[in-house]
């Protein structure tokens, strides 16, 4: 919303250098005329009078028409925006929708990341993805029903060590979260399993994750872990 009301600003801005763009035209142009009108011997102080009589007439229309068109103009403006915004977004939702767990076992794990983000906010979740120089053992910062779930997120071959759990505990009190998961398209050693249970972190693994998928309509595959 803010990036919108910048370009909202914007617009205002470059109708103000318009106005003032027109202003000086009719200043300039008013000025040239005056050498006609000193045919008539015409006072200079008559002559400037007239000026500033036109040009306030222009600018009088001008700040009528941005009254009449240009509020106008701005929340066309501000539509196509949000329609420039929304329509990739919407997109990205859609491949969302249509990836499989073949297709999360081929990205990386920024990719896994991000499509967790989208994925979770498909389930009703609100969902942002943590700042990667700094994000403490969390990837992905949860909001459901007001309660703040962290989640790391491990797109892997091998199962999954007790390290992320660790990590993931780490960040619960790092970010004030009420609950902890770990989310991988793998499974998790026992250890991992154990600590999980004593910290109380939610252990999603690759049944768990393909489960979810379905429940967006996206297709089950089989359960064998890619590169």
């Amino acid at each position: 919303m803010w990036r919108i009301r910048r370009k909202a600003k914007r617009v205002f801005s470059n109708l103000f250098k318009i106005v003032i763009l027109l202003f000086t035209l009719m200043i300039i142009i008013t000025v040239m005329n005056r050498n006609t009108d000193n045919s008539n011997n015409q006072p200079l102080v008559q002559h400037i009078n007239i000026n500033f009589e036109v040009a306030a007439f222009w600018i009088q229309t001008v700040f009528s028409w941005i009254k009449s068109w240009g509020l106008l103009v701005v929340a066309f403006t501000i539509i196509i925006i949000v329609l420039f915004k929304a329509i990739p977004y919407h997109r990205k939702m859609q491949r969302i929708k249509r990836s499989d767990i073949r297709a999360i076992d081929q990205m990386t794990g920024d990719q896994f990341e991000e499509f967790l983000v989208l994925f979770f906010r498909l389930l009703g979740y609100s969902a942002k993805k943590t700042k990667k120089s700094r994000d403490q053992g969390a990837d992905v910062i949860l909001n459901i029903d007001g309660v703040r779930v962290v989640v790391q997120a491990k797109r892997v071959r091998n199962k999954i060590s007790n390290s992320a759990v660790q990590e993931v505990v780490a960040s619960k009190a790092f970010y004030q979260a009420t609950d902890a998961w770990v989310v991988t398209n793998s499974y998790y050693t026992e250890p991992a399993k154990e600590l999980a249970r004593v910290n109380n972190v939610q252990l999603w693994d690759r049944d768990r994750l393909i489960s979810e998928l379905s429940k967006i309509n996206m297709n089950k595959h089989n359960r064998t872990v890619t590169d």
